[in-house]
């Protein structure tokens, strides 16, 4: 999956395509810059991009599968669901929480 973009941050679409098998190639800008399964590519530098997705294309089949293998270890370690919600729960449970939460009330 190739997905480029100067400020789209986080952006799910790689996720989903690591839980499709697909290798993400992306921008650094999408927050998957130090990603070991994900391939970065540069902004406004053709013959960059060029060269990253031809080595791609000539690559040996256990680099691909070395790719989609740490791609499925990330998805089950870190990026799931339960690991969201724990995280979300934490920074609202936290004591440095803005006030806003204070006056929040579950019925």
């Amino acid at each position: 999956m190739l997905t480029v973009g100067r400020y789209d941050a986080n952006p799910t679409t790689i996720l989903e395509a690591m839980a499709w098998g697909l290798i993400p190639i992306c921008t650094p800008q999408s927050g998957y810059s130090r990603e070991p399964g994900v391939v970065n590519i540069p902004l406004d530098d053709l013959p960059e991009v060029t060269r990253v997705l031809r080595s791609l294309q000539v690559a040996p089949r256990e680099r691909l599968e070395g790719l989609q293998q740490h791609n499925d270890k990330a998805l089950g370690e870190h990026y799931n669901f339960d690991r969201f919600a724990e995280q979300v729960t934490r920074e609202i449970e936290s004591t440095l929480s803005p006030e806003i939460m204070r006056d929040f009330h579950c019925a």
